[in-house]
């Protein structure tokens, strides 16, 4: 919400730009192999996970999760960006 802004005031070029969309990215990609998880324990019996779901999750789904994490505060934290910031000025100027 808040990147498209960014995106088309200042392009791919800024850091802030890369780092929302390596942000959006990595949380789209871990969304995807959470429901490609569930989907392929759906068919087992009890909704057991194999040990390639195991491991998958392990090696990939958690580290990225904590990279796109990691980056999620970085927008917050070094450039100030947040959802819902612009809604909370607009009550501000209201009072």
């Amino acid at each position: 919400m808040e990147l498209m802004p960014v995106i088309k005031r200042d392009g791919f070029g800024s850091k802030k730009a890369q780092t929302g969309v390596a942000h959006a990215l990595i949380n789209d990609i871990t969304i995807f192999a959470a429901a490609y998880n569930w989907w392929v324990r759906s068919n087992q019996t009890g909704f057991v996970p194999s040990s390639t779901n195991v491991a998958i999750s392990a090696a990939l789904a958690v580290p990225a999760s904590f990279f796109a994490a990691y980056l999620g505060g970085h927008l917050v934290y070094q450039y100030g960006m947040g959802v819902g910031r612009g809604s909370a000025n607009r009550a501000k100027k209201a009072q």
